[in-house]
């Protein structure tokens, strides 16, 4: 928590932070929370998240309400802003159960401000499902997903894999504000709690470092081994000439991404 007597205060933003205000009086009285303010630190290009905080109002226009967005891209719908204000697309209503790719024109913050939602029960399709997670702490697919069924998990430039019972690859967390890809063997419901310490929410976790451009497109190779690799080698992936993809070498199934073209 933060501490101040004045009427602002700044905070700090990561990749992605939630905010509410109790105030005190003088007489140690702690009135009710505000409203919630979910903040995403979005990069130029395309970003992997979710929304637990949303206003009454879910179209895009009143949660995307920043000028260096200007498209929105869910599991098979889309809305993009056009250059007289107005949004245009199938993707009428933003909800905390998926996951979104928002595309930004520039480095910038989006605010929103509404009602803290959790959703950890879901309805998964065969295939790849864009899901959102709304935990507030950090949670690690081992100790979240118990459905056999659901066998890979891709995020933005990260994944992991079940491999006879346990996970593999670089993502090694689910992150409040972030979205994700569940891929599933066959229609199956998929259900997990919370974790309940902050502990791990707060720790932090260094970025994967990408000398590559992100895109919407991905793909990711797990190598078991590499003939003469070392642990702190990095692994490239080229199209031609161009670099698409890069990973340092953790160990035996380490994944290195490659990227389309947007």
């Amino acid at each position: 928590p933060s501490y101040t007597t004045e009427n602002h205060i700044s905070m700090p933003v990561e990749a992605y932070n939630e905010y509410f205000v109790n105030s005190v009086d003088v007489n140690g009285n702690l009135s009710d929370r505000s409203e919630y303010v979910g903040a995403h630190n979005l990069h130029y290009g395309p970003n992997l998240v979710s929304f637990s905080v949303l206003p009454e109002d879910t179209s895009p226009e009143s949660v995307l309400t920043v000028d260096e967005v200007a498209g929105i891209l869910g599991e098979g719908v889309a809305s993009q802003e056009l250059p007289t204000g107005d949004w245009v697309g199938s993707l009428i209503d933003i909800s905390a159960d998926n996951g979104y790719w928002v595309k930004a024109d520039g480095a910038v913050v989006l605010p929103v401000v509404g009602n803290k939602i959790v959703v950890t029960d879901f309805n998964l399709h065969f295939g790849a499902n864009l899901i959102g997670y709304s935990c507030s702490n950090y949670g690690a697919p081992q100790d979240l997903i118990e459905n056999d069924h659901v066998y890979a998990i891709i995020g933005e430039g990260i994944a992991a894999q079940n491999l006879n019972g346990m996970w593999v690859g670089s993502l090694s967390n689910l992150e409040p504000g972030k979205g994700y890809w569940f891929k599933a063997d066959e229609n199956t419901e998929l259900s997990y709690d919370c974790p309940d310490t902050e502990i791990s929410s707060r720790e932090y976790i260094e970025p994967v470092y990408k000398d590559y451009a992100q895109s919407i497109e991905q793909a990711f190779y797990f190598f078991e081994d590499i003939d003469g690799i070392e642990v702190g080698d990095r692994v490239e992936a080229y199209s031609g000439s161009e670099l698409v993809g890069s990973r340092i070498w953790s160990g035996p199934y380490t994944d290195v991404p490659a990227m389309g073209r947007d």
